[in-house]
């Protein structure tokens, strides 16, 4: 067996997508190998079949350490999806051999582009109206509503999923995921990601082993695939960690909606008539939509708040109309940030205030390919929080942000950010002894740190800078929530820092 250097070159770039994307590899693997590399449709199929499956098992294996995978919904999806993707392998591999299977298998590719490029355009108009940013790349809500399987649906999908992929090798992410995502609206995002890609391990496999069976592996295909496209899509997650991906997913659903109509059929000048179409169409469609969002937020924000004792009582201070305050809560893993947060939300939103959570986690769990906990990272992820918190402030919401933060550079680029938005900036340090923080350890962080499963660890081998400006202290073990509460709001009403 020898390796073929181009399409080594080839993997390399689909990998690189992926990582950036989180978007399935098999969409733009498949047409690659097609289109570029003169590859038989069978061929294309069976190679990259067993490739992704050598691929999926690391993603996986880390959510599922992490413990974000809905097992239960992993198992519904499976039932279906891997006797289908068996059943589809097997049922192209009857087909009589020649250029009329080719065609067919041209023809089920490209249906499977465009429904993924649909997919595409689905997920990132449900994740703008679910999440009310106008980008379509904000934090999911801070609620965690429980998810109620749904066996039905979730069987039907599993098995529609895996026949297309058993055909087609296109669907175990980019159809799935959208699908999850509009049966389990409350799914968490983290979870959503870990679930699609544990599912995709039986899911692929059993489609790849159809087509070891019966298909037209290549050797050389898959090894020459597998040995750009693992080290792409490392590199891809790298870049993703620093850039947000939302303009090149929309540029791939226009690459998809291209390569899918030239599949079935279309002529090369129409294909290229309806892309650039779609560019422009599309691009006004989004910036249309974007102010529809823009202006249903600005409706919201226009209301009045309400005190508890019925008077008008915003907590937007008078220097600064229209631009609600951003509460700043530092502190270390288990401190009690996110119980104050949430308390504090809760008792504003009872009294008439629109509120939102910046929390490190939900920032974390939005992101498919997630930052590490490196300084460099917490740095990234506070810059990342800063600047949301900033743009929900300018549209006259109370931001409540709720990162460790450990470090004095990073939280004084943070202040920066926010003042620089016109939005009144108050930090508030949680203060809890480690021994304490680590007793409590509500997301079990502590725990994996001693059984050595993470590093990096705030407070311990990686340092806390406490802050010496902060605009108030909190003490967890001598302050109530309740209390905590009511400090920060007499903080945010006087409308001065360090008031």
């Amino acid at each position: 067996m020898t390796l073929d250097l181009p399409l080594a070159f080839g993997g390399l770039l689909v990998g690189v997508i992926v990582g950036l994307t989180g978007m399935g590899g098999g969409a733009l693997m498949t047409p690659m190998l097609v289109f570029f590399f003169g590859a038989d449709p069978l061929t294309a199929i069976s190679s990259d079949l067993v490739a992704s499956f050598v691929m999926k098992p690391a993603g996986a294996l880390v959510h599922l350490r992490a413990k974000t995978v809905h097992l239960g919904l992993v198992k519904l999806l499976c039932l279906g999806s891997v006797p289908a993707a068996f059943i589809g392998a097997w049922l192209v591999s009857v087909q009589p051999r020649g250029e009329d299977l080719d065609a067919l298998l041209k023809l089920l590719l490209g249906l499977a582009l465009l429904l993924a490029a649909a997919g595409l355009v689905i997920r990132a108009l449900f994740q703008m109206w679910q999440n009310a940013l106008p980008l379509g790349e904000g934090a999911v809500k801070p609620s965690r509503p429980s998810v109620v399987l749904r066996p039905i649906p979730t069987l039907i999908l599993g098995t529609i999923a895996g026949f297309i992929v058993g055909i087609t090798s296109v669907g175990s992410g980019s159809i799935i995921i959208v699908a999850l995502l509009l049966i389990y609206p409350g799914l968490k995002a983290s979870s959503l990601v870990g679930t699609d890609l544990t599912q995709a391990i039986p899911l692929v496999g059993a489609a790849a082993l159809g087509h070891l069976l019966f298909g037209q592996f290549d050797a050389t295909i898959t090894a020459s695939l597998l040995l750009g496209a693992i080290p792409g899509a490392f590199i891809g997650a790298q870049i993703s960690s620093r850039a947000p991906g939302g303009v090149i997913r929309r540029a791939l659903a226009v690459l998809l909606l291209a390569s899918g109509l030239r599949l079935v059929g279309l002529s090369t000048e129409l294909v290229l008539l309806v892309a650039i179409l779609a560019l422009l169409l599309g691009s006004f469609g989004w910036v249309a939509i974007r102010r529809i969002v823009k202006r249903r937020r600005a409706v919201a924000a226009s209301a009045p708040a309400v005190a508890d004792d019925g008077t008008a009582d915003p907590l937007t201070p008078s220097n600064a109309p229209g631009t609600g305050p951003v509460i700043y809560l530092t502190g270390l893993s288990g401190s009690g940030k996110s119980t104050i947060a949430e308390a504090l939300a809760a008792d504003l939103r009872a009294a008439g205030e629109t509120v939102e959570i910046v929390d490190g986690d939900v920032l974390r769990d939005r992101d498919p390919t997630p930052l590490g906990f490196d300084r460099a990272s917490r740095e990234i992820q506070m810059r990342r929080a800063a600047e949301l918190a900033a743009e929900l402030a300018t549209r006259g919401r109370t931001v409540i942000s709720a990162l460790i933060s450990p470090f004095e550079a990073a939280r004084t680029d943070a202040r920066a950010v926010i003042e620089g938005a016109n939005a009144p900036y108050f930090l508030v340090f949680v203060d809890t002894p480690l021994e304490v923080a680590e007793a409590r350890d509500p997301k079990g962080h502590y725990r994996r740190y001693r059984a050595g499963e993470i590093s990096d660890m705030t407070g311990i081998d990686s340092p806390y800078e406490a802050p010496t400006d902060a605009d108030l202290v909190i003490d967890t073990t001598t302050t109530a929530v309740p209390d905590a509460v009511a400090a920060i709001r007499r903080l945010v009403r006087s409308g001065e820092p360090g008031g």
